[in-house]
Formats: C-alpha cells, sequence, structure tokens
C-alpha cells in the first residue's frame, strides 16, 4: 500500500489492485479492488483518505493532456470493518501430479489423470495452496480459527458462499506456483437467520512470471443455530436444463475431498457435530465440489473455459441425488445444482 508522486499527477498502489480508468469513465469499488496489472491516476486537489484513513490519495495539478483520470469519488470506498482492507498474504505450492491423480479418482473421471508438464483442469487448482495449521490453530467447527488472517466477528458457522473466476492461463503440473490473496471486503448485517458477515478476498496464482488464475471467494460467518428457529425456503431451481447428470456423495468421497483440500470442517464428515451442532439433517457436501462438477460439465459443453461464476444458495447432503444441469445461453452457460426436492443448491454461469 502506497503512493507516488510525479509531476502534476498521482499513483495510487492499493496492494495488488491496479487499474486504468479510461477518460471520462468511472471506476466502481469491487474494480478497483480487484487484482489488475495496470495503474490508477486520480485527479484531485486535495487530501482524501481511502479505507479506514490508512491510504492517502494526492493530487498537485491538472492536466491538458488527459492521462490523470478519476471520475467516481472515493466516497464509494466505504470502511471496511475490523481494519482488515487489503490484508494480505502468499503460499508457494508444487503443483503435484500425485494430487492431481489423487483428484482424478475423487472425481471419477475416465482416462489418465494429467501428467508433468500438462495443464491442470480448471478449479483443481482448490486441493494446493494448504493452510495447514496444529489443532491449537483450528476453531471448534476444524476450520482455521479466525482472528489471524480472517478478522475474529464472534460468528462461529462459516459457509463458503461462492465466486467468481478469470481463467487467463493454464497452470502447469509439476511446476512451483504462487497464490497471493487479500481481503478485500468485510460486511456485516442482519440476513434471514439473523446476524452474519461477507468476507471477500481476491487470489491471483501466479506461474512463471504469468498470472494463470484470478479469483474473488465469497465467505460468510453466521451466528449459532437456533434449533427454534424456522428455515428460510431455499431458491426453487429451474428445470429448463439441456443436460443433466445426476450423482450422489458418499462418506468416503466428502472424506477424500476434504483430506485433497485440507478442509477440517466438521460439517463434511462429522455427522453428529453437522446434526447437532450446526443443525444439518446429514452430512454437507463442500461448495467447491459441487462447483467443480458444473465446471466440468461447462468445459465439456464449451471446450474451454474464460470465466466461471458461481453462488451457493442452499446445502447439499450425502443422502440425497443432486441433479447437475446445463443451458447454454448467447454468451456462454447458465448451470445449476438442484436437490431432490426442486431446492436450488448453486447456480452459475461459464463463458
Amino acid at each position: 500500500m502506497g503512493f507516488k508522486l510525479g509531476p502534476h499527477r498521482v499513483q495510487v498502489d492499493l496492494a495488488l489492485a491496479k487499474l486504468q480508468c479510461p477518460p471520462g469513465g468511472t471506476v466502481s469499488r469491487r474494480k478497483l479492488l480487484r487484482h489488475h496489472p495496470q495503474r490508477i491516476f486520480v485527479e484531485r486537489n486535495r487530501l482524501d483518505n481511502i479505507v479506514n484513513r490508512q491510504h492517502k490519495v494526492i493530487n498537485t495539478a491538472q492536466t491538458n493532456h488527459g492521462a490523470l483520470l478519476f471520475a467516481t469519488t472515493l466516497a464509494q470506498l466505504r470502511p471496511i470493518s475490523n481494519n482488515e482492507a487489503m490484508k494480505t498474504r502468499e503460499r508457494y505450492d508444487m503443483i503435484d501430479p500425485a494430487r492431481a491423480a489423487a483428484l482424478h479418482a475423487v472425481l471419477n473421471l475416465s482416462g489418465p489423470s494429467p501428467a508433468h508438464g500438462d495443464p491442470l483442469p480448471p478449479f483443481w487448482h482448490y486441493i494446493h495452496f494448504w493452510e495447514a495449521l496444529p489443532a491449537s490453530g483450528l476453531g471448534r467447527d476444524g476450520h482455521p480459527r479466525t482472528g489471524s488472517f480472517i478478522p475474529d466477528l464472534g460468528l462461529p458457522r462459516r459457509m463458503w458462499a461462492g465466486g467468481n473466476l478469470e481463467f487467463l492461463a493454464p497452470l502447469r503440473v509439476g511446476t512451483p506456483a504462487t497464490k497471493r490473496s487479500a481481503i478485500t471486503d468485510v460486511v456485516e448485517k442482519s440476513g434471514r437467520s439473523g446476524k452474519l458477515a461477507i468476507v471477500t478476498l481476491t487470489h491471483e496464482i501466479i506461474q512463471s512470471g504469468i498470472t494463470c488464475i484470478r479469483e474473488e471467494q465469497n465467505l460468510i460467518y453466521r451466528a449459532e443455530a437456533d434449533p427454534t428457529a424456522a428455515k428460510p425456503a431455499p431458491p426453487r431451481a429451474p428445470t429448463t436444463e439441456v443436460i443433466c447428470r445426476k450423482r450422489s456423495f458418499s462418506t468416503t468421497d466428502l472424506f477424500r475431498y476434504s483430506a485433497l483440500t485440507f478442509n477440517g470442517h466438521r460439517i463434511h464428515y462429522d455427522r453428529n457435530y453437522a446434526r447437532d451442532v450446526e443443525g444439518y439433517p446429514g452430512l454437507v457436501v463442500h461448495g467447491p465440489l459441487l462447483a467443480q462438477i458444473l465446471i466440468e460439465i461447462a468445459e465439456g459443453m464449451l471446450g474451454s473455459l474464460k470465466t466461471f461464476d458461481f453462488r451457493a444458495t442452499a446445502p447439499a447432503f450425502d443422502t440425497e441425488v443432486i441433479s447437475f444441469c446445463a443451458l447454454p445461453t448467447a454468451l456462454g452457460l447458465d448451470l445449476w445444482a438442484r436437490g431432490p426436492d426442486g431446492r436450488l443448491c448453486m447456480s452459475a454461469s461459464a463463458t
């Protein structure tokens, strides 16, 4: 984080997030905080604070060549709670062919698994860049304890809510890579089921100096489950699909996917905890696992992927057969996961 002053202009560096605004254009807060290889030039005749009064923007003069551009007011950058804005970290990992072979088996795919030098299939980066902590670093639910990187918001229940991905270049199996992560937003509010917080993270995965994947990830933290409270009705899923693939998930499937992603969340393997503490009727299927199957369908229909956006809307359980559906659109595909009762478990779009 910082700033540089030059003749008649200022460059603002928001950690890894940099964006060039076209003449007369605007920049949204979301785009401003997303990773981008260019720069922000700000035309401003006064001092402004960005994000909890920690980061400053200064401009000294007007220009006659249009190089200094910024039509959006800085008021769009509202404070982020807990002073967590743009908190960053990096992890390094080998894109391991043995882990790729293991996920290939868990997904029950045909043909050979990716070998050294092959491109890693989309979304398989989720089995890399583990956060390996001792038991003392874990919370009650088996996830890493909040208060270190993720802020402690006093909300013990975590849900992986969705996000969006840009696939810019293939990750290669057998080559090290770097994952750069930043907290870009923390929003606390009241939802249908009580108090919650939405934590937004952005990730860049870089290999051999090339940014291969950009991702925005949304996590929801919620208050304790109230067993007496009426559960909100989940949205209904469409029935207009042209492709539908059905699949159930055994306890072994969930255990092996948890192991591959180093995900200790007990809702995926501890039935007593899932039922008695979190209030679920069964083991919860991982959100990324649902997304992975939708991505497989999208890649099979489109040939390759540029973007994938998704949102988890209701949990899926190990006791159910889930329908994974796709419908072509003018831009790509609409996809969704549907429970046996017709509820929408996940919605997505792919190009």
